[in-house]
């Protein structure tokens, strides 16, 4: 078992982060990682407001609930026999399933910093592992990097059907 185990605790992140420039992010990441230690009683959530608590449930509705209500508002107007309504439930089951993806990075956004509150999210790196070593320090930036560390597959949790843990490690 390595004994050089860090652990950066992403529910520290200040709410500008994103915001930063690059040098100021890499020295907030300095900053909130330490070695990790044992725990020997449960840690307590990070605080997070009402307004990004509200953000990470609505998008656990959006991405868990709507997906559940369009067949069951399909299957009710097909039930109820109602022209428009079916001819409405299939416009709108064909929009979403043909509307794109947001551009941008949305990743790097209030709500992926709502989803690391909503978790507490805390990440940890064996810097004993040569393919580790350098995870979430600036050395990520060196173009020898990628060629030398990736692809790499790491375990992210919370982990189900919708990988939530892996939606905030990509941010």
């Amino acid at each position: 078992m390595s004994k050089n185990i860090e652990v950066i605790r992403l529910w520290q992140l200040p709410d500008d982060f994103f915001s930063l420039p690059r040098e100021d992010q890499w020295l907030v990441m300095e900053k909130i990682t330490s070695k990790a230690n044992i725990i020997t009683k449960p840690r307590q959530p990070c605080h997070i407001s009402r307004s990004d608590d509200a953000l990470a449930i609505m998008f656990f509705l959006v991405t868990l609930g709507l997906p559940f209500l369009v067949p069951g508002l399909v299957a009710a107007a097909v039930y109820s026999n109602s022209v428009p309504h079916i001819i409405g439930s299939i416009i709108l089951s064909v929009f979403l399933a043909l509307h794109p993806l947001p551009r941008g990075d949305w990743r790097r956004s209030r709500l992926a910093l709502a989803l690391i509150w909503y978790f507490s999210m805390e990440v940890l790196v064996d810097r004993d592992n040569p393919r580790c070593a350098d995870m979430a320090t600036s050395a990520v930036n060196d173009p020898s990097f990628t060629g030398k560390n990736l692809p790499m597959i790491c375990l992210a949790c919370p982990h189900g059907v919708f990988n939530y843990g892996a939606i905030i490690w990509c941010c």
